[in-house]
């Protein structure tokens, strides 16, 4: 158990090679057989991690300069990395053409950028992030020099969030400081009118979805929801594998469609429900399990609400690589490692004294 919290401490500090490296090469601890092959999975792991990701980069790196892109890869951060992600860096004056050979290779922005919000994106940031989501959810952040407004100047300069609102045709992007004030008023009621979202969908890795399961107790007698569901893979194993009715809730559509169609394809649409829905209206009175893939920000936000809704011997089950920020501790944690992926998963009883 000491291990394991080292371990999951480890996770949540971005160290963990580091910290299996110096336990692995000591010769003055007398490991236990369990111990030494936690440890080792753990290795492993990571090491799969940088392949991967030295591969994708690879990949990436090849296509850029095929489309004449002129970049560097951070070598360092792939070797130090725990997680599915790698960055590039490329001159100040293309970082549109570096995107646009990432979109070709299947990596999508958070949220599609008009052209004003792209205007103004490149002049007060230095970098962007885009996603890949199929076994794994890959990070690519693509980085450029840019002379970022000061401190000072942040006050009055529009930022991508400001032009979305604002709506203006690209060519007069530079209304935007005389609108600013409007959009920042704008977004203050934007805000409370979406405080309860839960966030993007960021995939859970396929292969750490039947141990996290297995980690909640999941059995067919069981209900699962699974909040913020997006194309339906953790209810998709649960219905396959326990044969347990599965409830989903998701407010982009296409993942809804894409997880009602795998559930067809895979055999299992009479056992999942998808709704294209808040998540957090959903009815979980009835549910066993709520599967919970979201920043710890997100789940210390809803936790409180969620909680006292379930019914007796009801459980949460979340999991991320980041500390919890959670005033409900968990009554139990435990990191999960794949062949390629690793997580800490935390499990959360109804009823359960706080």
């Amino acid at each position: 158990m000491e291990l394991q919290l080292e371990l999951s401490a480890a996770i949540h500090d971005k160290s963990l090679r580091q910290f299996v490296d110096s336990i692995l090469s000591r010769n003055d601890l007398d490991l236990t057989e369990k111990e030494f092959a936690l440890l080792s999975r753990a290795s492993a792991v990571c090491a799969n991690i940088r392949q991967h990701c030295e591969r994708q980069a690879d990949l990436y790196s090849r296509n850029l300069r095929a489309a004449g892109v002129a970049h560097i890869v951070d070598m360092e951060e792939i070797l130090a990395t725990q997680i599915h992600q790698f960055s590039v860096t490329v001159e100040a004056d293309n970082p549109a053409s570096a995107i646009a050979v990432a979109k070709k290779l299947g990596y999508q922005e958070s949220s599609l950028l008009t052209n004003t919000q792209w205007e103004i994106l490149r002049r007060t940031t230095d970098s962007v992030v885009l996603t890949r989501t199929d076994e794994v959810t890959m990070r690519l952040r693509i980085r450029w020099q840019a002379s970022l407004p000061g401190p000072w100047s942040r006050l009055i300069w529009p930022n991508v969030q400001d032009a979305g609102l604002m709506q203006l045709p690209p060519g007069l992007w530079m209304l935007a400081f005389l609108l600013r004030p409007f959009a920042l008023a704008k977004r203050k009621l934007w805000k409370t009118q979406r405080r309860k979202d839960i966030g993007e969908f960021l995939g859970t890795p396929l292969e750490l979805v039947s141990a996290i399961l297995e980690f909640a107790g999941a059995a067919k007698r069981d209900v699962i929801y699974d909040l913020g569901c997006g194309d339906g893979r953790v209810l998709l194993e649960a219905a396959r594998r326990y044969q347990c009715r599965t409830v989903g809730f998701e407010h982009e559509a296409s993942l809804c469609e894409r997880a009602n169609s795998l559930a067809v394809q895979q055999g299992v649409s009479d056992l999942v429900n998808i709704h294209h829905a808040d998540a957090l209206s959903a009815p979980i009175e009835e549910a066993d399990i709520v599967f919970l893939f979201q920043p710890p920000s997100t789940v210390a936000r809803i936790l409180p609400a969620l909680l006292p809704r379930l019914p007796p011997g009801g459980r949460i089950v979340a999991h991320e690589q980041s500390a919890l920020e959670c005033t409900i501790p968990p009554s139990e944690s435990r990191p999960l490692f794949g062949d390629s992926s690793l997580t800490v998963a935390h499990l959360w009883k109804a009823g359960r004294a706080v």
